[in-house]
């Protein structure tokens, strides 16, 4: 394949290229691409305080040094596409100014990437800096915890952030969210294939596709472009890795059976924010941290039969530390079995962000990717100190019918966090 516009080498400077990661070669070869393939934050920051910097004002003023010293550290940031698998360096993304302030999720930020003449990383601000919105490209960030990574990097250089909390840089990255003990690993690690695990991993493929989970059903008048809605988060307490997937079931069952499509068999991706502490035994790479540590994202899918309840299910996934097999095992040849990777869809994928302590942040909406045959993702942020978001994306759901899903998520929530939740 010929050298993309944009890419060619500079008298005297030696171009360098890596390959894309596992998880990107999945998604570029996901025959899915109705969907842009493009997770969303929109970051909302605290208002101005007499004595105290504001962080949109600080990133928008210094915003070309940030993204380049960010750009050094990960260079994902400034990538560009080269031939089928490789990343190539760029120059870094602009910062775009909203034309509209009311509206931080414009459709002309959220269409399809070309990897090969822009970086895979869209950054959006409203005139009075009171918003930022983040747009990624899955197959750069598939294996990072996404926005949060970008977020991190861009505010490591500040001279100084509200509640007296600093923002450094470790050798391994930066690290302000959660108390700065914990670094974002960055590093690209030479990944391998985990040899336990593959004859269960293809058990799993076979029994998705002769019973595929349902979708969630379509609305009647099915949108041009994606959906996104959002709600406040009250507390949920204890239980929440199985609390907030029930809920979620409960109110997509309810909208199904509305709609004259009962669910029988549903199927969840969960995707969850790394714990620092733990060592993933399935996988290997530097100092033995697999994708289950700080800056990471954790994939399960689990099935179960609509009336069966999530725990036991969730359970049995957390001990036999699965990740769905299209993600450990991208192929070109996906693209060219659109139905039969039809059948290995869920019903919706599941974000929990868990908890987090920006300083001078007030909130954050995060919206993952809504792809297959559902295209619904659920995502949830919780703010020490801030607002905790719940939002809901989705490619076939129109305004009316996500706003009442998520309605029909908080109150199974309220529901099961009452006092016979014991929370």
């Amino acid at each position: 394949m010929n050298r993309p516009a944009g890419l060619q080498p500079e008298a005297g400077v030696r171009q360098t290229r890596w390959p894309i990661s596992r998880g990107g070669r999945a998604v570029l070869c996901h025959p899915d691409q109705e969907t842009a393939w493009a997770p969303v934050a929109v970051i909302y920051f605290e208002e101005r305080r007499s004595g105290l910097h504001h962080l949109g004002d600080l990133l928008a003023g210094e915003f070309d040094k940030r993204i380049r010293d960010a750009a050094i550290i990960e260079p994902l940031i400034a990538a560009r596409r080269f031939g089928r698998f490789s990343w190539a360096p760029g120059d870094p993304p602009a910062l775009q100014v909203a034309s509209d302030p009311a509206n931080p999720l414009p459709s002309r930020i959220l269409g399809h990437f070309d990897l090969y003449s822009e970086p895979p990383v869209r950054l959006y601000i409203d005139p009075g800096h009171s918003w930022l919105t983040i747009v990624l490209h899955h197959a750069a960030f598939t294996d990072k915890h996404h926005f949060l990574t970008l977020l991190e990097l861009l505010l490591a250089a500040q001279p100084a952030v509200p509640s007296g909390k600093q923002a450094t840089l470790g050798a391994g990255g930066a690290h302000l969210l959660g108390g700065g003990r914990e670094q974002l690993s960055l590093r690209h690690e030479r990944e391998r294939l985990p040899l336990r695990g593959r004859a269960s991993d293809l058990a799993g493929v076979v029994a998705r596709l002769l019973s595929p989970a349902d979708p969630v059903a379509t609305s009647r008048s099915r949108p041009t472009s994606d959906t996104f809605a959002a709600r406040a988060l009250p507390p949920i307490g204890k239980g929440v890795s199985t609390i907030l997937p029930q809920a979620c079931i409960d109110a997509i069952t309810a909208h199904n059976a509305e709609a004259g499509q009962p669910l029988r068999r549903i199927g969840v991706t969960l995707t969850r924010a790394g714990d620092p502490h733990h060592r993933d035994p399935h996988h290997r790479g530097p100092n033995h941290r697999g994708p289950n540590h700080r800056g990471m994202v954790s994939y399960r899918r689990i099935d179960l039969p609509a009336e069966k309840p999530f725990a036991a299910a969730f359970q049995r996934a957390e001990r036999h530390e699965r990740y769905p097999f299209e993600i450990l095992h991208p192929t070109p040849l996906l693209s060219l079995a659109a139905p039969l990777v039809n059948r290995l869809s869920d019903t919706f994928l599941l974000s929990n962000f868990g908890w987090l302590s920006p300083a001078g942040v007030r909130a954050i909406e995060p919206y993952s990717v809504a792809r297959g045959r559902s295209a619904v993702s659920i995502s949830a942020m919780r703010i020490s100190g801030g607002e905790s978001r719940l939002t809901l994306r989705a490619r076939d759901l129109c305004q009316e019918d996500a706003e009442k899903i998520l309605d029909g998520i908080l109150a199974n929530l309220a529901e099961a966090s009452g006092p016979k939740a014991g929370n």
